[in-house]
């Protein structure tokens, strides 16, 4: 498969886990599944702006499922891929480190957050893999 073509699926895969669940948390309710779309509301909650002044910042996550539609639009573009892996890696890595609350990571993390993880690395290593380009062999004249 051509790396354009893998940078296009894992920007695909990207996507579609900023609305599956990043984090699964057991209350007195039952399990408590929050997707990276919902975790913009649940951090920037009045309760959570009342107590941090920093809550406005969680906004930027909506900037995941845009960098990534920009790269499925730029056809899986090295430059945008890069871009998108490392801003969607280091904003995940944020979040989960104070979403954890002194917790294991793993103990919380779900599979939508797993899959955010996986494919931001996967853009990121393929962006720095060379494409393949077909090339043919051309005849030298005598």
């Amino acid at each position: 498969m051509e790396k354009k073509m893998i940078r296009m699926v894992l920007a695909g895969v990207l996507l579609l886990s900023f609305f599956l669940p990043w984090f699964s948390v057991s209350s007195l309710l039952g399990n408590l599944n929050i997707s990276g779309f919902k975790l913009v509301d649940y951090l920037t909650s009045e309760l959570a702006l009342f107590i941090s002044s920093i809550g406005l910042i969680f906004y930027v996550l909506y900037l995941i499922p845009i960098f990534a539609v920009v790269t499925l639009v730029k056809k899986g573009d090295k430059k945008w891929s890069r871009i998108t892996g490392i801003v969607t890696f280091l904003l995940a890595i944020f979040v989960a480190l104070i979403a954890k609350d002194g917790a294991g990571l793993l103990s919380f993390l779900s599979f939508g957050g797993y899959l955010t993880l996986l494919s931001s690395l996967g853009l990121i290593i393929t962006s720095f893999m060379e494409d393949e380009t077909a090339t043919t062999p051309t005849a030298k004249a005598s």
